[in-house]
């Protein structure tokens, strides 16, 4: 029966690094109970795990939903799952735990350092609780990214923008004309020397290879192609360094991780958890050698800006619990000034008091994407440290009830933290620091509506799939002609398909392989018949052909003019088939192009 906060939870066995934890909801009935469900991971049995730190909030409660929350490697032996704030039933019909991938080698002082190619044994590094396996090294030549969440298909090559590529790059020595700094960030991972596309130095002590991003990045992760025709164990122990200065040639940046696998034509994955610099710089410390690497890629950490992003909060009422001054009110965090210094008048600031908080109104209900907050630079920058960013509709103590999006843990001087919502829905934005006194100050707080525009350079995976469809009109209209890659929208060029008027008629492309959608968009003919698609839905699912009306809908075709393009949001919604219907009418179906794109980065 239904009970006040009901909770699960299961027992690692010992502590664990936790990279991610994948819910599947019930998908007979009352699947929209598992909505807002929290997810914990720490050592303390204390109310039954829910004093632990919080991964992440279960938003799809679809039928049969498989949620993945990100942990980030949060460590802890116990994971609790509760539904907070209200009296429910709880039904958990998996729960997948899966370990981090960066956990550093055993005898790593400070833990500094880790070895990028291990995970957890099975199929792409899940493990179904209770029983928790060990792990071990990947393949030698099979890129392993499991550093950053947005969250992924462990083991799936990285489609994320690579923030080296094509950059400046520089190096100690250069061993030969073929053996230039830039051929490490030219986009092709060839780890034969002899086909040109390694760097080189020359045999000298500690030799280095730096390259600039242009400016200050977060970095998840980088990956390091090693050389695959011969001498691989050169690299072995090379260090990689994230930051802002060049003395040392960079060596002198905090260090990311130490590259442990160097098998033939290796791509090792140094996760740096969000370090922030401008220069990633690669050096093998303490002997003479060479330094040969084939490609180096580097991934951002966190939400990438949408293109055209709104900032939701600019300029909208806020509130908050005291008032250090008259000059720290709330509104000062939504004027649209990044102004860390508080003295010059930009900042939001309360009086030190036990569980601060901070609220910005919307005005209406939003599917967030993230919230950017700005900290204080001049001065007390630490207090920010740990403070929770929830997003709901309830007003109830403050909002503090609301789901949590995630926690602030950079809290450097006048650093600007990016908490990532994926979608979470509500009216009211509220940041608040736990369990102690303290006094909060918010520079600036930005909030990004969801949205799903293609990020620049996002593959298109439907493009040339297998399409089918309930039937074909003339020879012309064949189901292949939605994914040729053309959006011309006059059908006597031959770019559309349709089917015969049918009751219900559909598409379906095969993705191949199943895939988290971000968007589906769908070009509508131009000529003459641009009416026929309006209310068309959009499915994914892992059900192939007519088979495929029966899977979540994303969305539904609204703009019916001539030639549109009509862009459905699916929000990560998981499948292997996307699936095109006119549901319930007589009608023909045609659609001049369909292009689907994953959630980006899929790392």
């Amino acid at each position: 029966m239904g009970e006040p906060e009901p909770w699960w939870r299961v027992d690692l066995g010992a502590q664990h690094a936790v990279y991610a934890v994948t819910v599947t909801n019930h998908r007979d009935c009352c699947w929209e109970n598992l909505l807002g469900a929290q997810v914990h991971v720490g050592d303390s049995l204390v109310d039954h795990g829910k004093r632990n730190p919080i991964c992440g909030v279960i938003l799809d409660s679809g039928p049969g939903s498989a949620s993945t929350v990100c942990c980030n490697g949060l460590p802890g032996r116990y994971v609790s799952i509760i539904i907070p704030g209200r009296e429910d039933f709880l039904v958990l019909c998996e729960v997948e735990v899966t370990v981090q991938s960066c956990v550093p080698p055993p005898g790593v002082p400070g833990g500094e350092t880790g070895n990028a190619g291990s995970r957890g044994v099975g199929d792409g590094g899940v493990t179904r609780v209770p029983k928790l396996v060990g792990t071990r090294t990947a393949v030698p030549g099979r890129t392993v990214t499991l550093c950053h969440c947005e969250c992924p298909e462990p083991l799936s090559p990285s489609p994320a923008q690579n923030l080296a590529l094509w950059r400046p790059a520089a190096q100690s020595s250069t061993a030969g004309g073929a053996g230039s700094a830039i051929n490490a960030v030219d986009g092709n991972r060839d780890g034969n020397w002899h086909r040109g596309s390694c760097s080189q130095t020359e045999r000298e002590p500690e030799p280095w290879w730096t390259v600039d991003l242009g400016w200050r990045r977060a970095v998840a992760a980088v990956l390091v192609r090693n050389r695959l025709d011969c001498c691989w164990h050169r690299l072995k122990g090379a260090r990689v360094h994230v930051g802002d200065s060049l003395a040392g040639h960079g060596t002198n940046n905090p260090v990311c991780g130490t590259i442990t696998d160097t098998g033939p034509g290796s791509t090792s994955t140094v996760c740096c958890h969000g370090l922030r610099g401008r220069y990633v710089t690669v050096t093998i410390p303490g002997r003479e050698e060479r330094l040969s690497l084939c490609e180096v890629e580097v991934v951002e950490h966190g939400c990438a800006a949408l293109p055209g992003a709104q900032n939701v909060a600019l300029g909208r009422p806020a509130a908050q619990s005291s008032l250090l001054d008259a000059g720290s009110g709330a509104g000062n965090a939504v004027d649209g000034n990044q102004d860390g210094n508080w003295e010059h008048g930009s900042c939001a600031h309360t009086a030190e008091e036990p569980e601060p908080w901070w609220r910005v109104d919307l005005g209406a209900r939003h599917a967030v994407y993230a919230v950017t907050v700005t900290n204080r630079r001049d001065c007390c920058w630490e207090r920010l440290k740990g403070a929770q960013v929830h997003v709901g509709d309830s007003l109830v103590d403050h909002g503090k009830r609301n789901p949590i999006c995630g926690i602030i843990t950079d809290a450097n001087p006048g650093s600007t933290s990016t908490i990532c919502c994926h979608g979470l829905r509500g009216r009211y934005v509220t940041i608040l620091i736990p369990e102690r006194e303290a006094a909060l100050a918010l520079c600036e707080v930005e909030v990004l509506r969801q949205g799903c525009a293609p990020l620049p350079g996002a593959p298109n995976v439907a493009r040339e799939r297998w399409a089918t469809q309930s039937s074909t009109s003339t020879g012309a209209g064949a189901a292949a002609n939605a994914v040729d890659g053309k959006r011309d929208g006059v059908w006597q060029r031959g770019s559309c398909s349709h089917t015969r008027r049918e009751p219900e008629p559909w598409w379906s492309v095969d993705l191949g392989g199943r895939r988290a959608v971000a968007a589906v968009l769908v070009k509508n003919r131009q000529d003459c018949c641009w009416q026929r698609l309006r209310g068309a839905q959009v499915h994914v699912g892992d059900a192939p052909g007519e088979r495929g009306r029966d899977s979540p809908i994303c969305g539904t075709i609204t703009d019916a003019g001539p030639g549109s393009l009509s862009t459905v949001c699916c929000h990560g919604l998981r499948g292997r088939y996307v699936t095109v219907t006119v549901p319930e009418r007589e009608e023909q179906l045609t659609l001049c192009e369909v292009e689907v794109y994953g959630v980006t980065p899929e790392l």
